[in-house]
């Protein structure tokens, strides 16, 4: 066997992997669901915002984002606060990770803030 490389794993090992992966899958589809159901409340209630639009399901994906970054890094969900910084930077060095990783396939293009970096939207940099 290569130095290093993964062994195979054993029957009861694989077993435990496939049940741990249907788990996850599980939880991720009620996850999604939950998301959804809470991007169609809100554009059922639209009629009763006084004509301001309803938020996108995108904003309803980054709020669950940011609570569930802040519950990784020990942080309080509501407030973010009192988190332990070094875990965060092993998250946010995880999904620099896996950004680089992406982009070996495909660059991506240059974006920048919208509203001075005040908001969330982004939009494509002039080339």
């Amino acid at each position: 066997m290569t130095e290093g490389a993964c062994p195979i794993p054993t029957p009861e090992q694989a077993r435990f992997g496939a049940a741990l992966a249907a788990i996850e899958r599980a939880m991720l589809d009620k996850v999604a669901a939950v998301i959804a159901e809470a991007h169609e409340t809100a554009e059922r209630l639209q009629p009763v915002q006084d004509g301001h639009p309803s938020a996108p399901l995108g904003y309803f994906q980054a709020v669950a984002h940011h609570r569930l970054f802040a519950t990784l890094c020990g942080a309080d969900r509501e407030t973010g606060k009192n988190g332990d910084p070094a875990i965060a930077a092993a998250v946010l060095r995880n999904f620099q990770g896996l950004a680089r990783s992406w982009e070996a396939v495909r660059p991506a293009p240059a974006f920048i803030p919208e509203n001075g970096g005040a908001g969330v939207r982004l939009r494509k940099a002039e080339p």
